[in-house]
């Protein structure tokens, strides 16, 4: 071979190399490129889903914080957006599904907003609060029959629920029986007895062996609910919980001295006076009611009147009804009880609270105080110091503050009743009903809903 052909060979060689060497780089330089593009897509993803993750976590984070959940659940349909400036990008959003089911789900982006990662999954969650511990509490001497009935509940939650620990009441009865009470105020507590143990229905005692029939020693009631709601702003709470004067301290850590003025003159609770002879029939106004109000304060005897009694479809049982599971109510009454037709109960779906005219009738040397200007006579304190329970019937709790709490028929004017006395605890009901005051919660927790889990 000549040299030309020898040249025109080694230069087509040559370009032959170079082309491949190029595209041999470029391959190599797109396979680069892809790599990275692939690391990028891989990055900006998991970015994104650790930033939805994040907003999981802010709803989890909350439903174990008390105060934290009490805000979010109080403004369902929740939602949250992280700052511009965070480098964590996420929005997350909370349904709820039922009364104790939450939706939640949260998109998260990347920092360069690339990429978006969508997490959802469902929760059960549960807030206690500071709950009556008992059915039935009272702040002095309980005297009831045989034929009351004081059980355990579980009216407001499934059989499956209701064998579950936390569901029963801690007691049945809870009470102070070592009040002072002259002979006149034992006489109104009927034979001095207590509580028959025929009237409970349920265990009496705990698994620990000790009588769920509890007496308070030196006033320890127990823990003192926390209120956020407008009615306690102006109220200031008691200093010391453990040395409080009464169960009402007790249950609210305000005195009634200071809760009174503000209960009857607030918006948001509905004040009924039956001291006069003119008011309308008790039972109409409570009948009239919105279902927003779940407060209600009345002063005087309730009369039920036979217009406004309903029979029941299943018992057929005639009984007058404030409140339901969906919307209990506190009901507090002053100097007074409920007074039925004959053979019909009245019911309270929530929580029933009876006191006396004053709680400033005796001072602390059992010396009788004014009230209105007036001295108050032996027999007006006596009669002011012990409430005749019968008749009543209450879904949730009824709390007592009478030196004495009885049942008892009682012949005599419009107050003749043979009706007994049945308070069942429905520990989901004074729940509902603590939600709708605003009572903060004192613990809350949560439980994921297994497969509900998606993430795209």
């Amino acid at each position: 071979m000549d040299n030309k052909h020898r040249g025109f060979a080694v230069l087509t060689i040559v370009m032959v190399l170079s082309i491949a060497s190029i595209a041999y780089t470029t391959n190599m330089a797109y396979l680069q490129l892809m790599d990275n593009k692939v690391l990028s897509n891989y990055y900006t993803n998991s970015e994104a889903f650790i930033n939805a993750e994040s907003g999981i976590n802010l709803v989890l984070n909350k439903l174990t914080s008390p105060i934290n959940a009490h805000e979010m659940l109080s403004q369902l349909p929740f939602t949250y957006s992280t700052p511009d400036h965070l480098s964590l990008a996420y929005e997350v959003s909370v349904t709820s599904l039922t009364n104790n089911k939450l939706a939640i789900s949260s998109t998260g982006y990347s920092s360069d907003k690339s990429a978006l990662r969508i997490i959802s999954l469902e929760v059960y969650y549960d807030v206690d609060f500071d709950l009556p511990n008992a059915p039935l509490l009272s702040n002095g001497r309980l005297s009831l029959n045989s034929t009351d009935t004081i059980n355990d509940g579980c009216e407001g939650v499934s059989p499956d629920e209701c064998l579950s620990p936390g569901n029963i009441a801690d007691n049945i009865v809870t009470s102070q029986p070592d009040v002072s009470l002259n002979e006149q105020n034992l006489a109104l507590c009927p034979d001095n007895k207590g509580v028959e143990e025929q009237a409970v229905y349920g265990e009496l005692v705990d698994v620990e062996g000790a009588s769920r029939i509890q007496e308070v020693k030196q006033q320890q009631w127990g823990n003192a609910a926390s209120f956020s709601n407008a009615i306690f702003d102006q109220i200031s709470p008691i200093d010391d919980i453990k040395n409080s004067r009464s169960l009402f301290e007790s249950t609210f850590a305000v005195t009634w001295a200071d809760a009174k003025q503000h209960f009857i003159e607030s918006e948001q609770v509905a004040y009924i006076d039956m001291r006069y002879g003119n008011a309308m029939d008790c039972s109409h106004q409570l009948s009239q009611l919105e279902e927003t109000i779940s407060i209600i304060y009345i002063e005087g005897d309730c009369q039920i009147s036979p217009l406004d009694v309903a029979s029941s479809p299943l018992s057929g049982e005639q009984h007058f009804t404030v409140g339901s599971t969906e919307s209990p109510k506190m009901v507090f009454m002053e100097g007074g009880t409920f007074i039925a037709p004959q053979d019909t109960q009245s019911t309270v779906i929530g929580m029933l609270y009876l006191l006396p005219d004053s709680e400033t009738l005796i001072d602390s040397s059992d010396h009788l105080l004014s009230q209105d200007g007036l001295q108050q006579s032996s027999q007006q304190l006596n009669q002011q110091q012990a409430v005749n329970l019968s008749g009543i019937t209450v879904n949730g709790a009824l709390l007592s503050e009478y030196s004495c709490s009885y049942t008892q028929s009682l012949e005599g004017g419009n107050r003749l009743t043979s009706d007994d006395l049945s308070v069942r605890y429905d520990k989901q009901v004074l729940k509902t009903l603590y939600q709708k005051i605003a009572v903060l919660p004192s613990a809350s927790h949560y439980q994921l809903v297994a497969g509900t889990w998606r993430d795209f």
